[in-house]
């Protein structure tokens, strides 16, 4: 009998044990219901991060644009956009044709004119683009190879030593992507030359980046020159670019501003006109756009906000200036 009250002692007594545990958790456990307006609340998407990335197109250094810089100074040339360019987290640009120590072949050292199109850019032309607020160029076009690998390894050395950036590559090579990462958001830049084969090195490295997290902006050199609508072949591939993750399609080398569309939620422009260059024989050469994308990225995904144009003329022949803009591109419009 004294067995059986001294098993019924030691229950209740771990009875009065467990339930004490059970009060003390419960008084304890974190209240979900807190105001969401106090400082303790954190919203899951208070880890979203934003940046503006601005988008130009093709940039030409030699010429005449090589003899007013040598006149004015190539500073000068970014006049007109400067400020805009500095307020931008991220600026980027077509660097059409190579930075090299060879002569220029399109304009003699007695300033006349040959028929040439092989272009390369003086080396003391290049701070003046890091000055302008750039920050990098793409190198995926059919002037970057104007004077062989050679030109393009200087061009490499010269953007390197001046703290520029660059990406792609005329021949497609994979691999050639840059990463650049501003309030802690990080954006992948993949470059493709149409002219030339490896469309298939570029797509894989776009869904290798998506994968890897990094949204992901594609700055084809594509289409038809002077043409204002993107043939067929040209929208084709700009759907291959979306299924394969890009973020968003700019595209560069018509000279002049073509039809933008929205391929599901990606901005697809296909081509931005000139940025800075010596065409002056149409005003549709003369005039080009800046594209301002808002981007929004937290842990899971990046989004584009807003996708604005600001439009440049190149009338003046002193350097592009500001026109027009910024007017916003709106989803689902095609312009």
């Amino acid at each position: 009998m004294k067995k059986v009250y001294i098993w019924f002692t030691l229950i209740l007594l771990a009875i009065a044990i467990l339930y004490s545990i059970f009060l003390f958790v419960s008084q304890t456990k974190p209240d979900n219901s807190v105001d969401q307006s106090t400082d303790k609340y954190e919203p899951a998407m208070s880890a979203t991060s934003t940046i503006t990335v601005l988008i130009g197109g093709d940039i030409m250094l030699d010429r005449d644009v090589r003899a007013r810089g040598e006149q004015s100074g190539y500073d000068s040339l970014f006049n007109g956009i400067r400020t805009l360019l500095h307020s931008a987290d991220i600026v980027v640009a077509n660097l059409e044709g190579p930075i090299t120590t060879y002569p220029s072949k399109t304009r003699l050292p007695d300033g006349s004119l040959t028929k040439s199109f092989s272009f390369t850019f003086a080396p003391s032309s290049t701070p003046a683009l890091l000055n302008a607020g750039i920050d990098l160029v793409s190198l995926a076009n059919n002037h970057t190879d104007n004077f062989g690998r050679e030109g393009v390894e200087q061009s490499h050395s010269y953007l390197n030593e001046n703290g520029l950036d660059w990406f792609g590559d005329p021949a497609n090579a994979s691999g050639t992507e840059r990463i650049i990462c501003k309030n802690n958001v990080c954006i992948a830049f993949v470059g493709y030359h149409e002219f030339q084969p490896g469309i298939e090195n570029m797509l894989n490295d776009v869904r290798r980046l998506k994968n890897e997290g990094y949204p992901v902006i594609v700055m084809p050199h594509w289409g038809d020159e002077y043409v204002p609508v993107a043939p067929e072949r040209i929208k084709e591939r700009a759907r291959e670019f979306v299924s394969a993750g890009a973020l968003a399609v700019i595209g560069s080398h018509p000279h002049v501003v073509e039809d933008k569309e929205w391929i599901d939620d990606v901005p697809v422009i296909y081509s931005l006109g000139n940025l800075l260059f010596d065409q002056y024989f149409s005003k549709s050469v003369l005039t080009g756009n800046i594209a301002e994308l808002t981007i929004s990225k937290n842990r899971v995904y990046a989004h584009i906000d807003s996708v604005r144009l600001y439009t440049v003329s190149n009338a003046l022949r002193t350097g592009p200036v500001l026109v027009g803009g910024p007017v916003v591109f709106e989803r689902q419009q095609i312009i």
